[in-house]
């Protein structure tokens, strides 16, 4: 298994975990779950490849949940992945 399908499981199992409860507001949860996933950090150091690769999960899951807004940085492979499932006739162009 890659650190990317590792570190998507664990964020997946975390935010299943903790669902919005009723009445509470969006940032509210936002806090809450990214709270958690700071605390269940599955990985010996929080510093090298893991660590990043566990960064730029978090965020794509977090975006998924419709807490954050922004996606990871350009040309990350997360955002080539969200491209390819938005527009799946680009990638045929030539």
């Amino acid at each position: 298994m890659s650190w990317a399908t590792i570190s998507r499981e664990v964020l997946l199992e975390i935010a299943a975990a903790n669902p919005q409860q009723q009445g509470e507001s969006l940032e509210g949860w936002g806090k809450r779950v990214k709270r958690a996933f700071a605390d269940d950090y599955p990985f010996a150091q929080r510093s090298g490849f893991a660590y990043k690769v566990w960064c730029r999960e978090r965020t794509v899951v977090l975006h998924d949940l419709g807490i954050v807004k922004t996606l990871p940085k350009k040309g990350s492979r997360a955002i080539a992945e969200l491209a390819a499932k938005s527009h799946p006739g680009q990638t045929t162009l030539f």
